[in-house]
């Protein structure tokens, strides 16, 4: 059996459920818009200071969080409503050129390439890159929200994990240049896989059971000195890859997995 109906199953009932539209948002200056309509019609634009291209996500009403039959789930993956206002997230990872440009290093040291996603990031680096760049990261609600990519994703005509992203089944245990894989249905690239991504909430396993991880623009903010990370890497399997999977990592431990970033900015 595929992963794959494990996983439709999830982002359907996630995102299936045509989510609720808000106004449309106020695009912040110190972007450039790209095009109004991606292959997926969705709105892309540069961001000025950093080069990175982001891609507009349609605010709305959706369910995170895995089903309790769901192949891998873990108990910290209570499914439960969120409502998100717009956002822009980046259509790929950090490239290792993208994080020399604002920080004036380059931390990578599984493999050295402009085009390769930064790696071995700690929580704090990220923040710091934020700062500096004037973006933020995406909390993990907005995270798994653009991960499920919407009504049209490929996952729900046929599309498996593998043929999203580079996991330890297909990735030779090595990362991967980004974008080698087709993007999601927001035209999204590599949120399965290759590095896990850093979120802006701190990671609490308990958070999901809590009234506050529901509602509008949830965040968890709980002093756990760890931070959430999502979406799996190139040497883990299809368990940690699924949108819902949530973990942490301390805040300053850089090697724990393989990490990146993918920055976002709130509407």
């Amino acid at each position: 059996m595929k992963f794959l109906s494990l996983l439709s199953f999830l982002l359907l009932a996630c995102c299936g459920v045509a989510c609720q539209g808000l106004p449309g948002p106020k695009i912040p200056a110190g972007f450039t818009l790209i095009t109004k309509a991606n292959a997926q019609g969705r709105p892309e634009y540069r961001h000025e200071k950093t080069g990175i291209i982001f891609v507009s996500i349609p605010g709305g009403s959706c369910t995170v969080g895995s089903p309790e039959s769901e192949a891998g789930r873990d108990a910290d993956e209570r499914m439960h409503s969120v409502t998100l206002t717009p956002f822009l997230i980046a259509k790929y990872e950090v490239s290792q050129a993208e994080w020399e440009k604002v920080m004036g290093t380059n931390p990578s040291d599984l493999v050295k390439d402009p085009e390769m996603p930064v790696h071995f990031v700690t929580w704090n680096d990220c923040m710091k890159f934020a700062e500096k760049s004037g973006l933020s990261l995406p909390t993990a609600a907005q995270w798994e929200y653009a991960c499920q990519g919407g009504p049209n994703d490929p996952t729900k005509s046929g599309a498996t994990v593998e043929e999203m992203g580079w996991i330890s089944t297909n990735s030779e245990g090595r990362l991967h240049r980004r974008g080698e894989k087709g993007p999601n249905g927001y035209g999204l690239h590599d949120m399965y896989g290759n590095a896990f991504e850093r979120c802006k909430d701190t990671y609490d396993a308990a958070f999901y059971d809590r009234p506050e991880s529901s509602g509008v623009n949830p965040e968890c903010k709980t002093p756990t000195g760890q931070g959430e990370r999502r979406g799996g890497d190139c040497r883990h399997t299809v368990k940690f890859a699924r949108s819902a999977n949530r973990g942490g990592c301390a805040v300053d431990d850089p090697a724990h997995v393989i990490a990146t970033l993918r920055p976002a900015v709130s509407l």
